[in-house]
């Protein structure tokens, strides 16, 4: 059994000839390399898809790879074999009395119904499994529940072990009790992975079992059922008119905005102009790769994607360094963004709200999506920053593409850099940095542009008018 991971760009396509007329075809930035089929055996075997594409500086315009593309390649190489796997895995999951386990989704391949077989999974496999009741025994309030999941695998060395998870949980026959302990994440990463489980899961969108305006309809009804079903059954005396949501999804209606808002499922606009990844026209490459990362990532991944984090790089650098204890060696940094003495990790600072009334001309914002990071550069940002940051005193030294230098030399550039490490730890994949422009009028602004979920764009509404229009729904349901 092999774990095989794919890493594609499409700096290097330059398209296909048109057999009639022998003329080139040639998609806005790069050519077409179906990353929907590139996906289908790092699925079947465990292993993972990782996709550049040309817009997020993975080609030089004549095809071949910048600096940043080869960063991104050796950076994703790295995340691979770094990784701690496990080979030759065998999945099984035993439930006590009462329940069964009836299905599994997730990497790999099913060659009996009880047991889910993949070549390799790491830490940030995820697979979701879906539990019956079989009848056999009633199961009252606060019985206990017994479930095991054993992971049949082979070490590095080869050596054949087992690893076990138990977990017991509290049997509830009242939807408060469910509602109060309800795991946002898994619930919307189980929502678009397992099909059965929503109306608006991703595997049968990818095979064309379902079209995306019937999927996008059904995310929203998803969501507004399941306020209406709390607001029915916890919160009868609250008045009618007053939006009620329950503390472990209130922001449900947030998520599902961002999902409507994501390149997996914005709808396309015949004739648009191809916008890249979170453009206003995702080209088919870009919405295949985000549909098969949605298809397996863990909650984590789903979470940081469905909600980019916008982070005030101005405001991090003018930070004044406090410790506590004084200003001794071995004490521990309290400042977000500064590392902690002896260590390898950062406190992150506090996100700015995830809009353009947050951006200033004089500002300059790091946008955290989940698989890109993106560095908003405003026209009039102070110009030594420009040059701690970019190497250059003024935007138009920096050139069309300009680079992040890298370099700890100032306060500023260190503490960007340890924040951008920050993002990357622990997560599955290496997020490519690019630089940009305010008011350049590219396809990158375009992009970034899109990703900012809280305002209205040209195919979704705001959030605070998305919001409003789920409560209409919930109160149509419950009148």
């Amino acid at each position: 059994q092999v774990c095989v991971h794919v890493v594609a760009t499409d700096a290097g396509c330059y398209g296909a000839t048109d057999g009639s007329s022998g003329a080139s075809r040639r998609g806005g930035f790069g050519g077409w390399v179906d990353v929907a089929t590139l996906g289908v055996v790092p699925r079947a075997t465990g292993g993972a898809l990782h996709y550049l594409d040309s817009v997020c500086g993975g080609g030089d315009g004549v095809g071949r790879l910048t600096a940043g593309a080869r960063l991104w390649v050796a950076g994703q190489v790295a995340k691979v074999l770094a990784a701690a796997r496990a080979n030759e895995t065998v999945l099984k999951v035993r439930c006590s009395q009462g329940l069964r386990c009836v299905a599994y989704f997730g990497p790999g391949v099913q060659t009996t119904p009880e047991e889910m077989e993949m070549a390799g999974c790491d830490a940030h496999t995820s697979c979701f499994c879906t539990l019956k009741h079989d009848g056999g025994a009633v199961l009252r309030t606060n019985d206990r529940i017994y479930l095991q999941v054993a992971l049949l695998h082979s070490t590095p060395q080869g050596r054949r072990m087992i690893r076990v998870h138990n977990l017991c949980l509290l049997a509830a026959a009242e939807l408060p009790d469910v509602f109060r302990v309800a795991d946002l994440d898994a619930i919307l990463a189980a929502g678009l992975q397992a099909p059965g489980t929503g109306r608006g899961h991703v595997p049968e969108l990818m095979s064309g079992a379902v079209d995306l305006p019937a999927l996008r309809l059904g995310l929203v009804e998803e969501c507004a059922s399941g306020l209406a079903s709390y607001r029915r059954s916890c919160a009868k005396q609250s008045p009618a008119g007053q939006l009620i949501l329950p503390e472990a999804l209130k922001l449900l209606p947030l998520y599902t905005l961002g999902l409507l808002k994501s390149v997996a499922l914005r709808p396309g606009a015949p004739g648009g102009k191809a916008g890249g990844a979170g453009g206003a026209d995702p080209r088919c490459d870009e919405r295949a790769f985000s549909l098969h990362f949605l298809s397996h990532a863990p909650p984590l991944g789903v979470h940081r994607l469905l909600h980019p984090r916008l982070f005030d790089v101005v405001r991090l650098a003018a930070l004044q360094p406090e410790r506590e204890g004084g200003s001794s060696e071995g004490s521990k940094a309290t400042v977000p963004g500064e590392l902690y003495t002896g260590s390898t990790r950062a406190a992150l600072p506090h996100p700015v709200a995830c809009s353009a009334a947050a951006l200033t001309s004089t500002g300059v914002f790091l946008l955290d999506a989940g698989t890109l990071l993106l560095l908003w550069v405003g026209r009039e940002a102070p110009a030594q920053l420009l040059n701690e940051l970019l190497g250059a005193s003024s935007l138009e030294a920096a050139g069309p593409s300009p680079q992040l230098t890298g370099g700890e030399s100032s306060v500023a550039a260190r503490r960007l850099g340890r924040l951008i490490a920050e993002l990357r730890h622990d997560m599955p994949f290496f997020a490519p940095l690019q630089v940009v422009v305010a008011q350049s009028g590219s396809e990158a602004e375009e992009r970034f542009h899109s990703l900012l979920i809280e305002d209205k764009t040209k195919h979704e509404a705001s959030y605070v008018d998305f919001l409003c229009a789920v409560h209409r729904k919930i109160q149509t349901k419950l009148n």
